[in-house]
C-alpha cells in the first residue's frame, strides 16, 4: 500500500479536522490501496503545546515517510 500525506490547513479549529475526515472517506473509497495519513488527527492535539517550527518539523519527518502528498 501507497501512504499519502493529506495536508490542510488546521490552526487548531476543529472544523478543520473534520473536513479531514469528510476528505479521507472518500478517498478510501476512490483509493482503496492507500492509507491516508492526517497530521491534523495524528499531531494536532499537541498543536498548542509546542511552537510552530517544531511541530513543523513534526509534519516534515512524516511527509518524508510518506509516497505522496
Amino acid at each position: 500500500m501507497k501512504v499519502a500525506y493529506i495536508a490542510h490547513p488546521f490552526g487548531g479549529k476543529p472544523e478543520n479536522v473534520q473536513d479531514v475526515e469528510r476528505i479521507i472517506r472518500q478517498l478510501i473509497k476512490q483509493y482503496p490501496k492507500y492509507t491516508f495519513y492526517s497530521p491534523l488527527h495524528n499531531t494536532g492535539f499537541f498543536y498548542n503545546d509546542i511552537d510552530y517550527d517544531t511541530g513543523l518539523e513534526h509534519c516534515l519527518a512524516m511527509l518524508k515517510r510518506c509516497d505522496e502528498l
